[in-house]
């Protein structure tokens, strides 16, 4: 039903829990609403690391080296001065969620306090 209404989830893993995040009318509005919730994160959350310039943005895919490309510009410009680090799925979560997946996350370097 999801295909023929063009309903795209948005999954959320945090602390090892995967839970359904939204679901989205169309992919663009799934690709903004994920990096929606990355800012959120990135701003609110961990704010004092991405204001001390500690924070890395990673970005995923299953989609063709292409599409992967134009997700990473999209999060490069949606997070001006911040490292984006992107890599391919891996192949436990490709096989779940199929081709064209995209990913977005947030890793703060470790012990960045203790190196103020």
């Amino acid at each position: 039903m999801g295909a023929v209404f063009n309903i795209k989830p948005v999954l959320r893993l945090q602390t090892g829990k995967l839970d359904s995040f939204k679901k989205c009318h169309g992919f663009l509005k799934a690709r903004k609403t994920m990096i929606e919730a990355m800012q959120k994160e990135v701003y609110e959350r961990f704010a004092d690391a991405a204001e001390a310039g500690k924070i890395h943005i990673l970005a995923a895919s299953s989609a063709s080296p292409e599409e992967s490309a134009e997700w990473v510009k999209e999060i490069e410009e949606a997070f001006p001065g911040m490292s984006v680090l992107s890599d391919p799925l891996s192949l436990g979560v490709s096989c779940h969620v199929g081709p064209g997946a995209l990913g977005i996350g947030c890793a703060v370097v470790p012990d960045y306090k203790a190196e103020v």
